[in-house]
């Protein structure tokens, strides 16, 4: 409000009329600027989720606190529908390409060894007056005899508090490479504004190049870099191991020296 009163102390207030029209101009001012202010924040959370988390991870507790409980009843609700939104697409998407398929195939049952995705997502209103809202995000991956069912929750506080990954079902599936895939999609959705969608099917394409028989980068534990989104191509000729050219110079960077970050000989 301290803008539009500065622009208005050219005006003398000396008649009922002037004095009016200032205290007018300086309730409607600050009326926009709290509804811009509105927007704004409301499109951050939105759209740079981890920005945000990071801005409200710095505030004092006391003030994280209250941000949390407005985030929670004024936006939250949007922010999860919208994450949830674009689930929903890509399954409607997904139905659609498997149902012109069927057709093209006259109805025949698909014998190939092809992976199966299905992915859902659903909001969930709690509380009376049902202002507090969650999202959940499922997604199940099959291939073969493998399978591997995913789950990501999303608390009442998203953004600001992170989403929450889970694998709900393991069907052989190496427990330490499917709890290395739970930290790789947890850290995608902590340190990039990408959507809980982008995160999914990363990990979607990750899997489909392991089973194409290509290895994961011993630094990441990742087919395709989530950045990048190149394959381990930088081969050390001692030990073998593939790396991605990004996860290797970070660490020649973080070491200080040029050397295999598995064998250590030098590249």
């Amino acid at each position: 409000a301290a803008y539009p009163q500065e622009g208005i102390k050219v005006f003398k207030a000396t008649t009922p009329r002037l004095k009016y029209f200032q205290e007018t101009q300086i309730a409607v001012g600050a009326l926009y600027f709290g509804k811009l202010s509105q927007l704004l924040f409301s499109m951050i959370v939105t759209y740079f989720p981890t920005q945000a988390r990071r801005w409200w991870s710095g505030l004092p507790k006391r003030l994280a606190k209250t941000m949390a409980n407005i985030v929670a009843q004024r936006f939250s609700q949007a922010v999860v529908t919208y994450q949830i939104g674009k689930v929903e697409d890509e399954k409607r998407r997904a139905n659609d390409i498997s149902e012109g398929e069927n057709k093209n195939a006259g109805g025949e049952e698909d014998e190939t060894d092809e992976s199966s995705f299905r992915i859902a997502g659903r909001v969930r209103h709690e509380g009376a007056s049902s202002a507090l809202t969650t999202g959940l995000v499922t997604a199940k991956y099959s291939r073969s005899d493998v399978s591997l069912g995913l789950s990501i929750m999303l608390p009442r506080t998203f953004p600001l508090a992170p989403p929450i990954v889970e694998f709900t079902e393991q069907l052989n599936v190496d427990k330490a490479k499917a709890r290395r895939w739970q930290l790789n999609i947890t850290k995608m959705l902590s340190s990039s504004d990408g959507s809980i969608l982008d995160a999914v099917l990363d990990w979607k394409g990750n899997l489909d190049k392991q089973f194409e028989g290509i290895e994961e980068c011993p630094v990441c534990y990742c087919v395709v870099h989530s950045v990048t989104r190149a394959l381990p191509q930088k081969r050390c000729t001692q030990c073998g191991n593939k790396f991605h050219s990004a996860c290797l110079y970070k660490w020649f960077e973080s070491s200080g020296n040029s050397t295999c970050p598995l064998c250590r000989h030098l590249f």
